[in-house]
Formats: C-alpha cells, structure tokens, sequence
C-alpha cells in the first residue's frame, strides 16, 4: 500500500551545491526529514551523502531574515496586487452564485430543468466559486508575503516544517 506524499518546504526548488543535480526529500524512520541528492544516488559523480532538512530550512530562515525590500519597491509590490484584484466584485458574485445555485435546485425540484442540466450547471457554477475562494486565498497569501518583508515582518500561521510559526 502506497503511503501519502509529503510535500517538503524546498520541493521542487532546491538544488544541489555540489554537482547542481536536484535534490529530493524523505522522512527517515525517527520521523525526521531528510535531503539526499538524486545524482548521488544514481551515479558516483558527487560526494553529497544526506543530511536532516531542519538544519536547511534553519540555514534558509536565518538568511531570509537578512532580505529587506526597499520602502519603494514594497510599496510597487501592494500597488500591484491591488490592481490586480481593482474592479473585482468577489463577494457580489459569490452572491450570485449562491442565489443561482438554489434557483437551478428549485427549478429541477419544479421539473422546469433536465437532470443532465440540473448536474452540469451546479458543477460549473461551484468551479467558479472555487475560483474565486482562490483568488481571495491568494490575495491573502500575497497580504502575509508583504508583511513578511517589511523590516522586522515575521510570518504567521505555520512553518515551512507543518509546526506553528
């Protein structure tokens, strides 16, 4: 039986120092999280063995601690985002949505609809307020990436790691 993957907070970014093959992650039987490289595994060409992913993502954090973004590039950054989101209206049309999803049930309840739309429009109604929830998701998440590089600007939530931040 297969196990879960566990995405791992450098996955898919980081590369190996030594040869700049990729390096891959895995959880060693203690439950700790390991780094190995994939070209050490498959060929004798690098000298990097393994090492535990704390001792990376400390490394990482104490150098990300040292980013400062300058005042006026901080402040192009939110004019951006924010211009991004300008003109979007996400709460109306969750509204709508919201509205038109117990109209469609109505509809199918009152035999005015075919099973075959009564399906398929609900579907396609709940993707676009998936879409937006996204949407809100990131702007969010772009919210806390700007809070994080203000000077002294610490992340909330959770760590790379899974652990309360």
């Amino acid at each position: 039986m297969r196990r879960a993957a566990t995405v791992y907070s450098l996955s898919g970014l980081a590369v190996c120092g030594h040869c700049g093959g990729r390096l891959h992650f895995y959880t060693d039987k203690q439950g700790r999280g390991r780094v190995f490289c994939y070209q050490c595994q498959q060929t004798a060409r690098c000298a990097f063995r393994s090492s535990f992913l704390a001792g990376l993502e400390e490394q990482l954090v104490a150098y990300l601690a040292t980013f400062h973004l300058p005042d006026e590039a901080m402040a192009q950054l939110v004019a951006l985002v924010e211009g991004a989101h300008a003109g979007r209206d996400d709460e109306r049309r969750r509204t709508e949505i919201a509205g038109r999803l117990a109209r469609i049930k109505e509809l199918y309840g009152w035999g005015d609809l075919s099973r075959q739309a009564y399906q398929a429009e609900p579907e396609r109604l709940q993707a676009e307020l998936a879409a937006l929830r996204g949407a809100a998701d990131q702007a969010a998440a772009i919210a806390g990436l700007a809070a994080c590089l203000r000077p002294g600007g610490r992340p909330t939530g959770r760590s790379a790691t899974g652990s309360p931040g």
